[in-house]
Order: C-alpha cells, then structure tokens, then sequence
C-alpha cells in the first residue's frame, strides 16, 4: 500500500514538474513590437491605431505617442492609422523573445473633402 501511494505521488509531482516548465516557456516565446506615433512636426498622436494587418490584433497610441503588441516571433505588416493622416505600412520581422523598435512619422492627408 505504502508503495503503490509513494508511487502515485511520485507521478503527481512528476507532472506538477512539467508542468511548471512547459509554463516558464511559454513567456521566452513572445517577443515585442513598440514604437511611437508622431505627426508631422514630431509631437506625440495619441490614439493611432496600430494593427496587425491579417490579424484581429492591434492596440492604440498611448498619450506620448507610444505603442506595443506581444506577439510570436514573424513576419508582419503594421498598419498605423488616424483620422487625417496618411495610412502607413511597414512590414517588419520579429525574431524570438526580441523587441523591434518601430517609430512613425505621419504625414497629414491635407484632402478636407
């Protein structure tokens, strides 16, 4: 009985074990895109959209201008937008656990129609 038992929690703790390691992996696998949003005279755009085109994934500028999005490592499209400037895009590689630094400059579209 009593080895049937030491066996049984043996196996517990064995999984428990995998467990946590298969969790501390899971964050080494992201990695990061930032950057910042600035208009035509390099002032802070809060509230630009910053999308990952093919993707429901995106978030918006804070109040200085700045973004960031975790994401797997890969090739994307950012798509920076905001009512009255010119959409950007810029395709960009994300290697794994890196941060690519990604900083816009828009440009005002100047059509008021």
């Amino acid at each position: 009985m009593i080895k049937k038992n030491l066996s049984l929690q043996l196996r517990s703790l064995g999984f428990l074990f995998i467990c946590f390691f298969l969790t501390i992996q899971v964050p080494a696998q992201t990695s990061t895109i930032r950057g910042s949003v600035k208009d035509a005279n390099g002032l802070p755009m809060a509230g630009a959209s910053v999308i990952l085109d093919g993707t429901k994934r995106g978030t918006t500028s804070d109040a200085s201008g700045n973004y960031e999005l975790k994401v797997a490592p890969g090739n994307y499209t950012l798509i920076i937008s905001y009512v009255g400037v010119i959409t950007q895009r810029k395709q960009i590689t994300v290697a794994q656990g890196s941060v690519s630094e990604n900083n816009f400059e828009m440009q005002n579209s100047g059509d008021l129609n």
